[in-house]
Parts: structure tokens; C-alpha cells; sequence
């Protein structure tokens, strides 16, 4: 909704401010999100919340102890969000000699790859397919648009959990997630270098995937830690609620 506010007819946004008001409390996964909400609505401050969101991390895929250079990187992206920016990924890795590119996704536009032998769209119709596919890549890159609501989220957590390297736009207010120990964030500019110092140094990105698994755990960011977080808030509405 707040990334479209701008572009919201005013008897809309009308509307959905006298909605908003019978609301207890407003979550948001992204604390983009979350500070535009404040400026935005008619409500208290207190009552806006983020709460980070998380996946199941019950079964951590281990990270490769070394790595033997080879004369390219498989790296996959995933996504079907509609802020994934695959044209700008498509625009550095087309052609690279040292990159073979696998794009994950149902709603990607097939044309955008041109006839670059480098890259390719798949889709899985099953689980174990997915991820047995995605275990045997070198590096996942999460390529974003700008927007508000975190997106990408779910992809790099994934990408942890199977123990691969990240490679993530600073966009969405991911940075509120993650730091660079954990996860490397690019603008499009400079990405096509960030490809290259992975290639050439790829052990020091294994020790980042290492430090991501072990991140994840520390900051609660899976999904115990975010239904934890949605109870406690709801604990603390009953308790008002009883005062």
C-alpha cells in the first residue's frame, strides 16, 4: 500500500485513513515502511511497529569449507516480486565470461535475456528439485528496484540457509536486517566489479555465508523469533486492553 500511496486518488487515500484509525496497531516488516507510515497517518506513533520478518531456519545447509577456482560462477537469482530488477542484472551479466547466471522465476518478462548464452530463466515444480539446483551454486544475487516493503527478503534468507554467499541491492531498508559482514550490498554501478572480487576471492564470501548462518540464529531472524514478536505485541494490546 505505502509504496503506491503517492499515486493513490485523494478520496482513496481518504478512505484508507479512516480505516487505519480503527486499527490497534500498524506493523511493518521494513522500517522504510514503518517511517513513511508516520509521517503519512493520522495515528499514534506508538502503535506503528516493525517487526522483522523471518523463515524457518531449522535445517541450515552447511557452507563449503574451501573452494577450488573454477573458470566461472554459477550464480541464481530468485524472485517473483515485482520489484526485482532483472534488466539492470541481465545489463551486467549478459556476455561475462566468468559468470553463468540462473534466473529463478515465474513473472520475469523472457524477452530481457536476448540471446546471451550466459543466462537462463528456470522454474522448478517441486521442493527437492529447487533446492537440490540451488545447493550446487556459487552465489545468489537478489537485484532490486526501489521500494519499501523489503523486498528480497525471503530470497536472502534462503540463500543463507543453503549456504550461499549474498549478493543484495541496498534497497527496501534491508540494511536493517543484515550488515556487510553478512551479506554484501551493491549499487548497480558496481556490481560487475563485486562479481570479479567474488571470482577472484571467493573463500572470503564463503566466511561472509558462514558468518550470515550463524547471524540468523543470533538475531532470532527466522520464523520463531517473528511469530514471537507478533505474540508479544499482541500481549501487550491485551494488557492495555485489561488496564
Amino acid at each position: 500500500m505505502l509504496d503506491k500511496w503517492s499515486k493513490f486518488s485523494f478520496l482513496k487515500k481518504m478512505i484508507y485513513l479512516n480505516l487505519i484509525k480503527r486499527v490497534d496497531i500498524l506493523t511493518f516488516h521494513s522500517i522504510l515502511n514503518s517511517n513513511l507510515a508516520k509521517e503519512k497517518f493520522y495515528f499514534s506513533k506508538e502503535k506503528i511497529k516493525v517487526v522483522k520478518f523471518g523463515i524457518p531456519t531449522e535445517k541450515m545447509y552447511p557452507v563449503k569449507e574451501k573452494y577450488i577456482k573454477e573458470k566461472y560462477l554459477n550464480i541464481v537469482a530468485i524472485g517473483n516480486d515485482i520489484h526485482r530488477d532483472w534488466e539492470s542484472l541481465v545489463e551486467v551479466c549478459g556476455g561475462k565470461s566468468n559468470v553463468k547466471l540462473t534466473i529463478i522465476s515465474t513473472t520475469i518478462n523472457h524477452q530481457i535475456i536476448g540471446n546471451y548464452k550466459n543466462i537462463e530463466v528456470r522454474t522448478f515444480n517441486n521442493k527437492k528439485d529447487f533446492v537440490e539446483f540451488v545447493l550446487k551454486q556459487d552465489l545468489s544475487i537478489v537485484p532490486l528496484k526501489d521500494n519499501l516493503h523489503a523486498s528480497g527478503l525471503t530470497a536472502i534468507q534462503e540463500s543463507i540457509i543453503f549456504g550461499i554467499p549474498v549478493l543484495c541491492s541496498n534497497k527496501g531498508g534491508l540494511s536493517d536486517y543484515f550488515n556487510n559482514e553478512v551479506v554484501t550490498f551493491y549499487n548497480n554501478l558496481d556490481l560487475a566489479d563485486i562479481i570479479d572480487q567474488v571470482h577472484d576471492n571467493y573463500n572470503h564470501y564463503l566466511r561472509k555465508a558462514s558468518n550470515a548462518q550463524e547471524f540468523l540464529i543470533k538475531e532470532n531472524i527466522n520464523a520463531n523469533g517473528y511469530i514471537d514478536r507478533q505474540l508479544e505485541l499482541s500481549k501487550s494490546l491485551f494488557n492495555e486492553a485489561v488496564i
